[in-house]
């Protein structure tokens, strides 16, 4: 479940500049940490492979796919 579902506004817009004033891996960190990463329902409609998430991301975020890559495998526990 998305967590972002339970902020109020004020904290989704306070939530979203902090998000898009820092780096790369902060991004990634504050996604996985909301749940979108790995969130099965967002997955099996947008991203059925990795690559397609790594991709679209890269693009979202102003990143390459390999950054983006490294940043998520890099939080993920069982990538250890």
């Amino acid at each position: 479940m998305l967590i972002i579902k339970s902020f109020l506004n004020g904290e989704r817009s306070g939530l979203i500049e902090k998000t898009s004033i820092n780096e790369l891996p902060y991004r990634i960190a504050m996604l996985e940490y909301l749940g979108f990463i790995d969130d099965n329902d967002v997955k099996k409609q947008f991203f059925k492979i990795n690559e397609k998430l790594f991709k679209a991301l890269a693009q979202i975020l102003n990143g390459s796919e390999r950054s983006v890559k490294g940043n998520i495998y890099v939080i993920d526990p069982r990538s250890v």
